[in-house]
């Protein structure tokens, strides 16, 4: 059930797409707990950085969270020359730990190449979570995911298209004469 809990989730968010087409970012945060092994946090966060850096410096914790591992260790381990390559590398890392990826981490850095990782803090009023922030730029998700999660709402909803401007082709539906959509 877990997994279709996490479906219905992008399945939302792809809804928002549609009904507020005006829509250019999912600003959030990805948390994760204190209990996850201190190498394994440390290792994702690490490679979260790598390849979803904000350069720019849009946003810094105030706190920010200190890696115990030191970065020499990661710099070595991730130095395949593709993201894909460097994801198996740390996915079966951290299966060696007994742990796995947490599902909403692997899914956000799997969801837009141009995610941005704003540093990490932790929440003190929650339970001392660690909680990384993350933009998204809409139009910068990638298609399969885009389509997957966007159709699904269209095509329980079709009359939800008659309200969005149309922008983003991805989402929409050509009319043509033998289409419920011209009816």
């Amino acid at each position: 059930k877990s997994i279709f809990a996490l479906d219905n989730l992008w399945d939302g968010l792809g809804a928002l797409t549609v009904l507020n087409p005006n829509c250019k970012y999912f600003f959030g945060k990805v948390t994760m707990y204190p209990s996850y092994i201190r190498r394994g946090r440390d290792m994702i966060l690490y490679f979260l950085k790598k390849f979803f850096d904000d350069k720019e410096n849009l946003i810094i914790p105030i706190k920010p969270l200190k890696i115990e591992t030191p970065s020499s260790e990661f710099e070595s381990l991730f130095n395949a020359s593709s993201f894909k390559e460097n994801y198996r590398i740390l996915n079966r890392e951290i299966r060696k730990l007994g742990f796995n990826i947490p599902p909403l981490v692997n899914a956000y850095m799997n969801l837009s190449p141009t995610m941005k990782l704003f540093g990490t803090g932790i929440n003190n009023g929650f339970g001392d979570v660690e909680e990384t922030g993350i933009l998204i730029a809409v139009d910068e998700i990638f298609e399969e995911k885009r389509v997957r999660h966007i159709e699904s709402f269209v095509n329980a909803h079709p009359e939800a298209l008659n309200i969005t401007s149309g922008a983003n082709n991805l989402i929409y539906k050509e009319k043509d004469s033998n289409s419920d959509f011209d009816k």
